[in-house]
């Protein structure tokens, strides 16, 4: 038997900072460090469900999300359609698409259980359910469209708040900042010592 002894040289971050071609090799070495073994998203649905529920979505849960194929997506048991009539956000999203007089009959219609069950699984929308012979069906079909586009555009809002969070989180600045915080150092491959 037999013991070795190597020698290694280690460098501690302001090396780093003063070898550009050692930066280089730590940031390649270390590029996912902030998203490896941590669920960096957790945060982001915790939020994103609290504001689905201030809009009226009842039991809502953040399903899946795919950074490189561009998509995220959400589901709820059912909507509350007049918290999300009053949420400011769903006023700026219709603008002028409603009329008051035809939001007055929504939520008349909402509020004698003429429409309802409206869930949305996965990215998949189950519509409005009005009983067939009303009336007012040419008016629950045209909220059905202007909310299955809100929703879309709160899938798109998902997403786009996850891409940024992990572009960030992968960038320069933030793996500098997490080597830098821990006081890692480095071994001249770029791997941490």
């Amino acid at each position: 038997m037999r013991t070795e002894t190597k020698e290694y040289t280690v460098y501690d971050y302001n090396d780093l900072l003063a070898n550009k071609e050692l930066k280089e090799r730590v940031l390649k070495e270390n590029w996912d460090i902030n998203i490896e073994y941590i669920d960096w998203w957790i945060g982001i649905y915790d939020n994103w469900d609290s504001y689905l529920e201030s809009l009226g979505f009842i039991h809502p849960q953040v399903e899946e999300f795919d950074i490189g194929r561009g998509y995220a997506t959400f589901s709820c048991k059912n909507i509350n359609l007049i918290e999300l009539f009053d949420s400011n956000d769903f006023k700026e999203f219709i603008g002028n698409q409603l009329t008051d007089k035809e939001l007055k009959t929504l939520r008349e219609l909402y509020n004698h259980g003429l429409i309802d069950n409206f869930s949305c699984e996965r990215g998949y929308y189950n519509d409005l359910n009005p009983i067939k012979h009303h009336k007012k069906l040419d008016i629950v079909d045209k909220f059905d469209m202007i909310l299955h586009e809100f929703i879309e555009e709160l899938h798109d809002e998902l997403y786009n708040l996850l891409r940024d969070e992990y572009t960030y989180l992968t960038s320069e600045e933030a793996i500098l900042e997490t080597l830098q915080i821990n006081g890692y150092e480095f071994l001249e491959d770029g791997t941490i010592a």
